[in-house]
This record gives C-alpha cells, structure tokens and sequence, in this order.
C-alpha cells in the first residue's frame, strides 16, 4: 500500500487537535543551550462541535559545535478538520518550512585529531524552502467500510552557494593575491513543483466466520524539477547570496516526471491466530531529462534529450502467527525498486553517454521474526533479514577506438545484506512493596550487518589500458556491521534520569574498501564511535515541566561520514559534549 521502497518506512503522524479536552489549549517550548542554542516553539489547537484543528510555530537557531556552522530553521503548521456528518470526515493541512545553515565543510582525519571545531570553509551555505499542503476526506460508507481521497502538493527551493574545488579541501579558500579578492563560487538552484492525489477504499467482509479485509487504491505523481547551475561562475563573497555572473546559467535542465500506481492488499484470518496478507503493486513511471547542459566558448551546449518509460508488477506476502495473546511470529517478503534517477539522464554530451538498455534497480526484502511479552514487565523482538538490492547503477570507462574513450552510465552489479536484529526491554519496579514510588526500565538493541557486493563492476586506467575489476564481495560502504543501543530510565514518582549509550563498529566509505584515509578525507575507513546521553526531567507543577540534558558526555571525537561534495568536501565532524535546559508547558 505505502510504495515500492527498499526497506522500510515511517509515517509520521502530527496533531490535529482532536487529541485536546478543550476548545482552545495552548502549549509551549523553550530550549536554550551551548553554542548558542535557542529553540522556541508555540502551539494551539482544540476541538468544538464538528470540528478540531491544531497550529504551531518553531523557530531554532544557533552558532553550531564547528566554527561557520551557524544555522537557523522557521517552521509552521496549520490544519484544520471539519465532520458534517458522523461519515464524512474533511482536513485541509498545510506546512512551510525555511532552513538556512552555513556549511563549515569537510576536513581531513588528521585534522579532525587536533581540532574538530576548526572549519577550512566560511562561504558555503545551504537554504532550502518548501511549503507542502493537502487536503484529506474520508467516508465512512459502513461499519466495515470505508474511502479516503488525499490530495497534496509541493513547491519547493534548494539553494547552494560555496567554494568547491576539484581538490577539495586541499585547496585553501583564501584570497588569490593577483586579483584581490576569493575565487568566484558555485552557485547550484533546485526549483520542485510537485503534486498528487490518491483514492483507497478498506472494506471488511466475511469468509465463513472469519473476517477478511482488503485495500484497494489508486496512486497519480506529477513532479517536476528545474536544476539551475553556475559552476565557478557566482560571486566572490562570503555570506549567503545567489547572484551570478552576466546572469548566465551554465546548467539549466528540467526533469519531468510521472508515477502512476495500483495497488492492493488483502488479510486473511483463519481462527484467531494465523493473519496471511498478500498484495500487489503495479507503477508506471516516466522520466525525461532534457535542457542547456553547459557553456562551451560562448556556446550553448544542449543535453540530449533523455526519456524512459516502463512499468512494474511487485507482490508481496507477510505472515503473523499468535503463539497466544503475548507473542507472535512474523514473516515478510516484498518485491521493491529504485527508478533511474534524474542524474543518470543528464551525463555530459560527447565524454559521458547512457546505455539504451539501461534498468531500474530491482529487488527484494525478507524478514522472519518473533516478537511480544514475555511475562508482564519483559518485551522482546528478534529477527533476521535479507535485501538484494539488483541492477545498481554506475559508470564503465568505454574505449570505442584506440585513443577515443567515453563513460557508460549503465547496471554494474549488486549487493545483498543480510543480518540479524535484537530487541529487549524490561520495565518494572525497585523494591518488593507494590506502593514504591520507585520504577526502572532498560532496553538493549543489537544489530548485526553483512553488506556485500555480487558481481560489482569497475574500470580504471593501468599503463593507458583500461582494466575492469570485480569487486564481488567487497562490503557495502557506509554499512557499519555492528550497532548496539541501550539505555536506562530511573524514574521517582514524576521524575525521570535516563542514560543511553549508542555504539557503531567501524565501516567502509567507499566500494574500494579503501582502509587508509585519503588526504583530502573524502575517501577511508570511518572509525567505530560511542555516544552517551543523559537527560534529567520533572515536573514544576500540573502545567509546567523542566527538562535538561547532556548530549555527547564524554566528549567523543568522530564523524559518520565522508561527503565528495554538499556539506563537504572531506570527512564531516560530529558535534562534541553539548548540554541544553527546556521548559515545556500545556495550559
């Protein structure tokens, strides 16, 4: 029902006011804390009669860990739910948003060592806007049967404007004695206009004395991006402005897109413990590139127009088995796919070309599990997975006539992860009375990851020869192999100190496995890292609470990263030990 996606996903639900005892209530958030730290956030919201609506408003901004990271983010959301009748049911949200950081920029490992505050950058930026709005109705057509139509758009900006050297951060931003000033910067402008709408309807109906439910729906995507570039051709200040040279785009292409999906899904229940639940999706999906690729001499350099269109048929079934009331085994497999991405439509003309028979990523997941209570204070889940992960995509060096060379964007191979997934958690009591104002709760977290390649295609250039390389069974980059979370809540009566601890073994950051870092930092191995957290809260009266905490206590010294570009170049520092107060009320 939800996509075609790898993995999984998480649908975040926001409020809508239906939740609030009152026609009006208001609530609010104050959080300071180190570098400059101030978060404010105001909402309201309640419910009267046939309706309910809620509203907020949050504004956070701050100086940043790393020096030139300072950052700010306005955010708002309004909606609003009308019932006529006790059918019909009508919602109208919508959301902006307007986010502006400063990009501190990459920086090498030794680096990182001797300072990770330090920042080699101080005219990068980042500013993206983008407002989303929808309207939801839904029918209750039965007891056993119901539709809903949504309908929801967005229109949104990506801005960049910095310094970004082939070299990367091997390259000083510093001022070139000849001319006076810094090197011009890039300037890059993504402009989305997007739009959609989708029809369900859930019905229940009866197979003997059990009670089957299916979901049927329909799925419209419209998308449409304008890519705006200006390689080297910006201004040469510091702070955020997106001015270019003799206003003249290098880059300007449109990428247009459509998706249509059908879809459906079934739950059959034989007696009350074995739940079957198969289903299908197909997607029809068009993508086209076409636009001013660069600016040769004066002269307008045209993409040549790229356009595929193709469809997929995706099933899958999961499977849920009710030991007794407490505890359940799972199983799941879905057929998933990534479609060809606007960047592999739009290679350079003449150096770069695309292969005709070029597919979409294709795939699967599978997972096998079993999870409930064990008891009345113990929760467990464990399972094991597998994702294939079939038709990657990437670039073959192709020599059609000695000397003439060119780079194939084509499939090049795939991967397969697989791995193992622990979950337990006790909550309970300190001490024998039943009346101790004592509780205590743990949770332990475990994930065990093999991602390898299968059949993993590069080429490179020895002696001016071209030579192919397998890297079958190189591990997957960025997928550390061991995670482990766990923490611990104290709790006295309404006052709450709670730890946690968060431990990720070291990874790959490239297909290579390339083990000894690069000088630019973009390329290595990633160093395993421990996070610990502790936040103390209680309770100031029936409105207000306090909250405070310290991220990072012992300081850790790490990055999860390595970027080639945005927000690098280089390997990117995480933020050290940071503390933070909240005051939080509900009137």
């Amino acid at each position: 029902q939800y996509g075609p996606q790898f993995g999984g996903m998480l649908n975040y639900i926001l409020r809508d006011g239906s939740e609030f005892k009152k026609s009006f209530q208001v609530e609010t958030q104050q959080t300071v804390g180190s570098y400059g730290l101030s978060n404010i956030y105001a909402g309201a919201g309640g419910r009267t009669g046939k309706w309910n609506y809620f509203a907020f408003f949050d504004r956070r901004q701050g100086d940043g860990y790393r020096a030139n990271s300072q950052y700010y983010t306005n955010s708002g959301f309004i909606t609003v739910t009308y019932r006529p009748t006790k059918k019909i049911t009508t919602t109208l949200e919508y959301m902006r948003s307007h986010i502006r950081s400063q990009q501190p920029g990459g920086l090498s490992d030794l680096q990182i060592q001797q300072n990770n505050r330090q920042s080699l950058r101080h005219r990068n930026w980042m500013d993206i806007e983008w407002s989303t709005f929808a309207w939801r109705s839904r029918y209750e057509m039965s007891p056993s049967s119901r539709m809903e139509l949504k309908l929801f758009g967005l229109l949104g900006d990506r801005n960049s404007v910095g310094f970004l050297p082939v070299a990367g951060i091997l390259q000083p931003d510093t001022i070139n004695r000849t001319t006076g000033s810094f090197a011009p910067r890039n300037v890059n402008i993504d402009l989305y206009r997007n739009w959609g709408g989708e029809w369900r309807w859930i019905t229940d109906y009866k197979i003997n004395k059990s009670t089957a439910t299916v979901a049927i729906g329909l799925r419209r995507f419209v998308g449409n991006t304008n890519r705006l570039m200006a390689d080297g051709k910006g201004d040469v200040d510091a702070g955020y402005t997106l001015q270019i040279q003799n206003d003249t785009w290098i880059r300007d292409i449109n990428f247009n897109s459509a998706n249509y999906a059908l879809f459906a899904e079934q739950i059959f229940r034989w007696g009350t413990r074995l739940l079957i639940i198969p289903g299908f999706r197909y997607e029809w999906v068009r993508g086209a590139a076409s636009g001013q690729h660069s600016l040769q001499n004066g002269v307008l350099i045209n993409l040549i127009r790229q356009e595929k269109t193709r469809g997929f048929l995706l099933g899958g079934v999961g499977i849920e088995y009710h030991i007794n009331k407490k505890m359940e085994v799972y199983a799941n497999f879905t057929e998933a796919y990534r479609p060809v991405l606007f960047s592999d439509l739009s290679t350079p003309p003449g150096s770069d070309r695309i292969d005709p028979a070029l597919k979409d990523a294709r795939g699967y997941n599978a997972d096998l599990g079993i999870r409930g209570k064990l008891g009345k204070q113990f929760y467990v889940d464990a399972s094991v997975y597998l994702l294939h992960y079939g038709n990657r995509i990437g670039n073959l060096l192709q020599e059609e006539a000695p000397g003439v060379r060119y780079n194939l964007r084509t499939n090049i191979g795939a991967s397969n992860a697989s791995g193992l997934e622990l979950f337990g958690e006790y909550q309970g009591q300190l001490g024998k009375s039943m009346n101790t104002p004592w509780r205590w709760s743990q949770y332990v977290s475990y994930a065990f990851t093999d991602a390898r390649y299968a059949k993993f295609q590069l080429t490179r250039v020895v002696n001016n020869t071209i030579v192919k390389t397998d890297l079958n069974n190189n591990q997957v980059e960025n997928a550390p192999r061991h995670t482990v979370r766990t923490g611990s809540t104290l709790q006295y009566n309404t006052i709450k100190l709670t730890g946690q601890l968060s431990y990720t073994s070291g990874t790959y950051s490239d297909a290579n496995n390339t083990r000894q870092s690069s000088a630019n930092g973009q390329n290595g191995w990633i160093p395993a890292y421990t996070v610990i957290d502790i936040t103390l809260s209680f309770p100031i009266d029936k409105s207000w609470s306090l909250s405070m905490g310290i991220n990072n206590l012992a300081d850790a010294v790490y990055f999860t990263r390595r970027a080639g570009g945005y927000p690098g170049p280089g390997a990117m520092p995480a933020d050290g030990r940071t503390v933070f107060i909240t005051l939080k009320s509900q009137l």
